[in-house]
């Protein structure tokens, strides 16, 4: 069962690998990336980042979508990340049993882009501010949630 869909741009790194996966009871993580899959230094730091006994599937955007619309996935607790709101789309529309989007951590790496600030971990262009509203319009219930220790915020507040 797919527990959370995560938009984080720095897909695992400790707070998704300490606090969500333990919090959630997560047993596998699905990386919904297409750069990740041709990086192979990327893809060893990923699943060197994942706690011990967490199973992760590091896939494109597509391979990722057929996993997850895979029934016997339903038998584990899947925690799945996706780096950027037009992914997010993309899985929601594909998957219907994707539950809502939660965004947590975006916009902040790539400097180079002109960005506005929504919220302290969350930066967007105009064309990404329109994906959040649509992940709003496909997902009502999706939420802004930093961290765990932090409460959600429905997404639509932000957006």
């Amino acid at each position: 069962m797919i527990k959370l869909l995560r938009v984080d741009e720095r897909l695992i790194h400790g707070q998704v690998a300490v606090t969500w996966c333990t919090t959630l009871g997560i047993d596998r993580i699905v990386v919904a990336n297409d750069e990740a899959t041709s990086n192979e230094v990327q893809k060893v730091a990923l699943k060197m980042s994942a706690p011990h006994g967490i199973k992760v599937a590091i896939k494109g955007v597509e391979d990722a979508i057929t996993l997850l619309n895979d029934a016997r996935l339903e038998r584990f607790s899947v925690l799945v990340l996706v780096k950027n709101p037009a992914d997010a789309i993309r899985v929601v529309e594909a998957v219907p049993r994707a539950p809502y989007v939660n965004v947590g951590n975006y916009g902040l790496i790539d400097s180079d882009v002109d960005r506005k600030m929504l919220t302290v971990s969350v930066a967007v262009t105009p064309e990404e501010r329109a994906q959040l509203h649509r992940i709003v319009e496909l997902r009502p219930k999706s939420t802004y949630q930093m961290t765990v220790a932090n409460p959600p915020e429905p997404l639509a507040n932000i957006a």
